[in-house]
């Protein structure tokens, strides 16, 4: 992990400044920022922008990133499944693999189905 420290001052810094003023010139201004932060990668929970800066990530993904950046079992999983087949639209056919989950998330939340 990154020893850079938790940053708070100094954003967006001159990398982060240099990518959204490109952005600005090529993608719809439908498309709006809430932050000037230019993410570069995650790991564990934090965000690191362009500019080397480390920041806790509190927003998780838009609540997708429950289980950190970068958690190996993932990153294993994922790779496996990709392996096989990065996307299948499953509600226009039928697919053993979300079948699987949906019995898992029956016996955790004692529904019937999901």
């Amino acid at each position: 992990m990154s020893d850079a420290p938790l940053q708070w001052e100094g954003v967006p810094g001159k990398g982060a400044i240099g990518v959204i003023a490109r952005d600005m010139a090529v993608i719809s201004p439908s498309l709006p920022r809430v932050y000037p932060f230019v993410v570069e990668r995650g790991e564990g929970v934090y965000l690191f922008d362009v500019d080397g800066n480390r920041f806790l990530d509190f927003a998780a993904g838009a609540g997708v990133m429950g289980l950190g950046y970068q958690n190996p079992h993932v990153v294993s999983a994922a790779r496996d499944q990709v392996g096989r087949l990065m996307h299948s639209g499953f509600s226009s056919f039928y697919a053993e693999l979300p079948v699987r989950f949906a019995e898992k998330l029956t016996k955790v939340t004692g529904y019937d189905r999901v």
